[in-house]
């Protein structure tokens, strides 16, 4: 069990391009280093996306929710951890964490991963790989990952935009970082700016491909609590489901 490495341990500092206007990662840059230790972490097991691509399979997320207490700033060197805990018939979980040079947590993460087949994208049993895997009873201080409630959607999308070339990832499927993107690119821009993302769930339900077209759709659940939906504009199929809490920032840029 020592020599499946239960943790994987990396100093990040975040570079200007993956930051905001406010000098903080951007949410979507966010998700982009957490995919990507987790196929680091995945490869150094022997089961990264070229393991998987030489047996026909790939590794999705279907869900992640991540608890924010606050952004980490541009220049700033953090700690990032990253480990798989116990899996079951059909997926895996993954927890993450964020370490500042303070030692304080300012990031928890969690998330759920399947394996499907290359050609009929079945999910594979996650016993058929138990024994690359030294999963950790730790869970990261957050939610764990759940179901987003659906909202209604309109009879005529609030905007139309195709799927283009850069939304594209390796397994030819728009990249999950990307729906990110969308959701809060749709926000008034005054509110993104003067506000600052405190909890995040994602539930992430099909696969958008190029060529597609969709549109988002955002119900208020409660005060700087929303709920957005990412969906075709052809037959309505949602692609992912986002639920954000926010705060009001102390100072404003």
């Amino acid at each position: 069990m020592e020599n499946k490495l239960p943790f994987l341990t990396e100093n990040i500092r975040i570079p200007s391009y993956l930051a905001d206007h406010k000098s903080q990662l951007r949410p979507d840059s966010l998700f982009m280093l957490l995919q990507e230790m987790s196929n680091r972490h995945a490869s150094l097991l022997g089961v990264g996306w070229h393991d998987l691509q030489k047996r026909g399979f790939f590794w999705v997320i279907t869900k992640m929710s991540l608890k924010i207490k606050r952004m980490p700033r541009w220049t700033e060197t953090v700690v990032l951890r990253s480990w798989v805990r116990p899996s079951d018939t059909a997926t895996s979980p993954r927890d993450f964490e964020f370490e500042d040079s303070d030692g304080n947590i300012i990031v928890s993460g969690s998330s759920v991963w399947a394996i499907l087949d290359t050609t009929s994208n079945r999910p594979q049993r996650m016993s058929d790989f138990d024994s690359c895997f030294s999963p950790q009873q730790r869970q990261a201080d957050c939610e764990k990952p759940r179901k987003i409630r659906s909202i209604p959607l309109p009879e005529t999308p609030p905007f139309t935009k195709e799927v283009e070339l850069s939304d594209i990832d390796m397994n030819m499927h728009v990249n999950n970082t990307h729906y990110i993107q969308w959701a809060f690119n749709s926000m008034p821009e005054t509110y993104y700016r003067e506000h600052s993302l405190e909890e995040i769930s994602v539930n992430f339900l099909s696969q958008a491909r190029l060529g597609e077209s969709y549109s988002v759709q955002t119900e208020t659940v409660s005060t700087d609590e929303f709920i957005s939906t990412i969906y075709s504009n052809k037959d309505k199929k949602e692609f992912c489901r986002i639920h954000s809490k926010w705060t009001a920032d102390t100072e404003t840029i």
